[in-house]
């Protein structure tokens, strides 16, 4: 494991800009951002003793070739543009300002924790995000779990199943608009996988600054339900799979610490994963959950004291301020034993 220490928290911070500023009107908002939870502002809360970040990576170029969508980033397909390393970095900026009363004390190695997924566009994302919080350039630790594994498993269960669901429009099927999309962008169609990142590679285009193209204007409402609808039908029954590293990982630090007393010197973890996996994460914490996080949307599990209690809060924010997560089966807050009894229980851990 890679240990960080957090050198200077200077006074202040910068907004992350919407990623969706580029889309088209009032249907970039519906696509890959937003929650459920109320819109209330939550400061940090007092008297806190730990910080758990999991965010997914910024913005990315389109993962699959498609030939009549032109790539003008000049990264590679599948990794972080320039827009995606500003958007990182500005995040550890968001976290430096939040928690700027809580690190200022941190005086020693292994304060500030960081990982990723073996994804080259998270690698990069957590570094931006180590550099926004003012921390030195070191290593950083990968979190080992093969996930390409689940989504093998999950995309073979799920899209064909996904792709015989109701359409939108003049398409009587989901498959058949998807189809269409393919036929017009060029996007290959040779497997689940390649289907499954056909609506993907669209927005994701669009997302990257590219107009959205003439035959898709009148329909782009229906496309951005699409991509919405094939990214949750993908991920039915493998949440756990996705998200059992990183909540495992809440699981045993927190327990550690506030359980066994075994006491180290990090008080916060940053994580840098992929959609599929905070999404999942979120699934778990909330079974109500539906829409697919945008680029360096995070999760916030902050442990405090309130009073003779430990609680636990957690926080979800995408393009705005925090907000709480609607948690179904316990309060939010909570103490923090119940919250470890829970992650227990989704996660199957005696």
């Amino acid at each position: 494991m890679t240990r960080v220490l957090a050198l200077f928290f200077p006074k202040g911070s910068r907004r992350g800009g919407s990623y969706t500023a580029r889309r088209l009107g009032s249907a970039a908002k519906m696509s890959t951002s937003g929650s459920s939870a109320p819109k209330q502002p939550h400061g940090p809360p007092d008297n806190l003793l730990y910080v758990f970040v999991i965010s997914r990576h910024g913005q990315r170029t389109p993962i699959m070739r498609c030939q009549n969508l032109p790539k003008n980033e000049p990264v590679d397909y599948g990794q972080l543009t320039a827009t995606g390393r500003d958007q990182t970095f500005k995040l550890g900026q968001f976290l430096r300002g939040r928690y700027e009363a809580f690190l200022r004390s941190c005086d020693s190695p292994g304060e500030v924790l960081a990982t990723h997924v073996s994804l080259d566009r998270c690698r990069d994302s957590v570094r931006e995000t180590v550099r926004g919080l003012g921390v030195p350039a070191v290593p950083i630790s990968t979190d080992p779990t093969r996930y390409d594994v689940p989504f093998s498993g999950s995309v073979n269960a799920n899209m064909d199943r996904a792709l015989k669901g109701p359409g939108r429009g003049k398409f009587e099927t989901l498959g058949d608009l998807v189809h269409f999309v393919a036929e017009k962008t060029g996007a290959p169609w040779r497997n689940n996988t390649d289907k499954f990142l056909v609506m993907d590679s669209l927005v994701t285009y669009v997302l990257n600054g590219n107009p959205v193209p003439d035959w898709a204007k009148s329909m782009w409402e229906d496309l951005l339900w699409a991509d919405r609808t094939v990214f949750a039908q993908l991920l039915v029954g493998y949440e756990r799979p996705f998200a059992a590293y990183v909540l495992g990982r809440v699981l045993d630090t927190l327990a550690e610490k506030f359980e066994e007393r075994v006491q180290g010197p990090d008080r916060m973890q940053v994580f840098s994963m992929s959609d599929t996996s905070l999404f999942s994460a979120l699934k778990l914490l909330n079974e109500s959950h539906d829409v697919r996080p945008c680029f360096c949307a995070s999760i916030l599990i902050e442990v405090y004291k309130d009073g003779q209690e430990v609680r636990v809060r957690v926080l979800y924010r995408a393009e705005d301020e925090p907000c709480l997560v609607p948690m179904n089966k316990l309060g939010n807050p909570c103490e923090l034993s119940k919250f470890l009894e829970f992650l227990r229980g989704i996660l199957n851990t005696p």
